[in-house]
Parts: structure tokens; C-alpha cells; sequence
């Protein structure tokens, strides 16, 4: 993996390097690259910004685009509502989510995660 990473980071002419979430996820800095493209979703939104982070490091001189390909009509869909959802329940149980006004409670939001409606 760090030959990988060795190889984007030090030669201009690398503009392309494939992981998984696992793999790209952590322990690896990647402040050559400015773009970051998922074809695969983790289950939690701290994976998708731990991926993310791989490139908003110290030393980067450009700003980060982060694109997510999702299907039509796919699992993919599903699971980035699941991602969504849970996003907000971290925001809300973190302080960051202000506006609660005729939402459903954090219980009821976690029951619904897992409930396909």
C-alpha cells in the first residue's frame, strides 16, 4: 500500500490511484490528489470522511471535490440514505443540527435505519 502511495505522491505524471474504503481510508496521506471518486459506500459517514481526510491533509494546495457515483435504482441508493440519515443523527447528537422542529426523535430515528419502509 505505501508503494501505492509513495507512487501518487512523488511523481506528477500518477494521477490515478484505486483503493477501497478499508485500505484508502486510513493511515495514508494523499495531498497530491485533489479529487476523491467512491464507487463503493461504507455503512457509516465517518468512513466516507475518513476517506475523504485522505486528501484534506497538511500540504494541500488545492481544494478537495469528492464524488460519489451512485446507480439508479440500485442498493447504492438505499445505502446513501442510510449514510444520510445517519449523518444527521451524529449532527444532532453532536450539537451541530440546530433546527429539530417537527423532526422524529434520534429513537425513532435509529429504529428507522434499519427498518426498509
Amino acid at each position: 500500500r505505501q508503494n501505492a502511495v509513495d507512487w501518487v505522491q512523488k511523481d506528477p505524471d500518477r494521477q490515478v490511484m484505486i483503493c477501497n474504503i478499508k485500505s484508502g481510508g486510513v493511515g495514508i496521506t494523499l495531498t497530491a490528489s485533489s479529487r476523491v471518486a467512491f464507487i463503493e459506500l461504507p455503512w457509516h459517514p465517518a468512513d466516507c470522511d475518513q476517506c475523504e481526510d485522505r486528501c484534506h491533509r497538511i500540504g494541500q494546495k488545492d481544494s478537495v471535490q469528492c464524488t460519489y457515483f451512485i446507480g439508479e435504482n440500485t442498493i447504492d441508493e438505499y445505502i446513501y440514505e442510510i449514510i444520510a440519515r445517519k449523518r444527521k443523527i451524529v449532527n444532532q447528537v453532536m450539537g451541530l443540527d440546530e433546527d429539530t422542529t417537527g423532526e422524529m426523535t434520534m429513537v425513532d430515528e435509529l429504529i428507522g435505519i434499519y427498518s426498509k419502509e
